[in-house]
């Protein structure tokens, strides 16, 4: 009687293990559930083995050897509870924070999603109209400025180079005489 009590105390907290787990979803939970799957596996083993031991253990002592082995797998189950307990309990304290957790980033999208709601695609649009056109005016201003600078170079060749040298100083004077006579 004692032993499928004990079975059935332990398979109820292996239960309870699982059905937090499966609320887990995690690769946290996957490695629990694996290793949680070995320890039933271990247990059952024990449990049929142990059950043997067990009776002949019985048949050895008779009476007075089962009550302290019951008082033994009484406080071994009362251990195993214990455990058990603490495990589900840290267990439901880190899904509270998980939960939590999830909750704040559900605020934080929510905000994000609002504020980009409220955002103005008009005056976006405005906005990006007066840009282009002052960087057509800039550019403009620009090429104007080369363009100025360009004769300016061109000017100050011919008068202070070209002008200068002998054969076009001939030339020139040669052309001034042609316009005169």
């Amino acid at each position: 009687r004692t032993i499928s009590e004990s079975i059935s105390l332990t398979t109820l907290a292996i239960l309870a293990r699982k059905i937090v787990l499966d609320n887990l979803g995690t690769m946290e939970a996957t490695t629990e559930r694996l290793s949680l799957k070995k320890e039933q596996d271990r247990h059952n083993r024990s449990q049929l083995l142990g059950n043997e031991v067990t009776r002949r253990k019985r048949k050895k002592k008779g009476s007075g050897g089962a009550s302290n082995s019951t008082m033994a797998e009484a406080t071994e189950i009362q251990k195993s509870l214990s455990r058990t307990q603490a495990l589900l309990g840290n267990e439901l304290q880190r899904v509270n924070h998980v939960a939590s957790a999830i909750n704040e980033d559900g605020k934080v999208l929510q905000d994000t999603m609002d504020e980009h709601q409220n955002i103005d695609v008009g005056k976006a649009k405005k906005a990006l109209t007066n840009l282009q056109l002052a960087q057509q005016r800039e550019r403009h201003y620009l090429m104007a400025s080369m363009a100025f600078f360009l004769l300016v170079v061109a000017y100050i060749l011919w008068a202070r180079v070209i002008l200068h040298m002998p054969f076009v100083d001939t030339t020139i004077v040669a052309v001034r005489n042609l316009l005169t006579s």
